[in-house]
């Protein structure tokens, strides 16, 4: 997560200006942290591709000690053929997976630059947090519109630390300023930017 920034707003109020801080808690940014994630695929397939060369080592080990021994291993090459297959397919997973992720990012960072996105602001209502060892995500609605989200949901592009873990969003009563794109496909709502406004809590 970016650091905190602060943004000066000037409200006119009765012919005069004062200043409003807008504290920046969130901005979209890339997840170096999914990496290790989207990797998965790819170093279990490595492991299904490495299973086979070592049986490949061994079937020929076999042959050179004879007919007999050449037969009793014949049998591994479906296995062998198999792993590597295996190993093909987990390789595709991460390819697809990896451009998928890196093309919604690419969007959204795209239209947040060029403004296209709807702005929630308001009071933090409804709020639910995750609690330990719960897996369950946190959720809340500001002026009507609602946001869920979980660590664990690589789907999400956006913002979705729970409180639990570091979380920006952790108190009902709270007043944000948050940007975000509503899903084409689902109900989700992906967040791009989070401020904390100059409101003070009811």
């Amino acid at each position: 997560m970016r650091n905190r920034g602060v943004i000066p707003v000037t409200i006119p109020i009765f012919a005069k200006e004062v200043m409003a801080v807008e504290i920046v808690l969130y901005e979209l940014h890339f997840r170096w942290g999914d990496l290790p994630i989207l990797l998965i695929p790819l170093l279990v397939g490595i492991g299904f591709w490495a299973v086979s060369c070592g049986m490949s080592r061994v079937q020929g080990a076999g042959k050179a000690l004879g007919a007999s021994a050449g037969r009793d291993l014949s049998h591994s090459k479906g296995v062998k053929w198999f792993l590597r297959g295996t190993a093909l397919l987990c390789g595709a997973v991460f390819i697809l997976s990896g451009t998928v992720y890196i093309a919604d990012y690419t969007d959204l960072k795209t239209r947040y630059a060029e403004g296209d996105y709807l702005t929630a602001e308001g009071y933090v209502r409804d709020l639910t947090t995750a609690q330990y060892p719960d897996k369950g995500g946190d959720s809340f609605t500001v002026d009507g519109i609602a946001f869920a989200y979980t660590d664990a949901d690589l789907t999400l592009r956006g913002y979705r630390r729970e409180a639990q873990h570091g979380g920006v969003i952790t108190h009902e009563g709270q007043y944000v300023v948050i940007r975000y794109i509503p899903d084409a496909y689902t109900d989700v709502n992906h967040i791009l930017y989070i401020a904390q406004g100059g409101t003070p809590s009811p």
